[in-house]
């Protein structure tokens, strides 16, 4: 029970992070594979965003407990 917790918060922390500083993730993990970019694109954005609500809303469900 106390990982499912720990778990939960973790990818809340994780989720929250990735929506908060899209670009700033942008930068440390995709921004070396090109030249000529200076930000990311409104897609990669949206689509961080995306996923970390997802992250947040798992890291909810595992928190309280409701998937395992």
């Amino acid at each position: 029970m106390k990982q499912n917790i720990i778990a939960g918060i973790s990818l809340c922390l994780i989720g929250l992070v990735l929506c908060i500083f899209p670009s700033t993730i942008w930068k440390i993990s995709e921004k070396w594979k090109s030249d000529n970019a200076d930000k990311p694109s409104t897609k990669y954005i949206t689509i961080t965003r995306i996923v970390s609500g997802v992250f947040i809303s798992i890291g909810i469900f595992l928190a309280l407990g409701i998937i395992y």
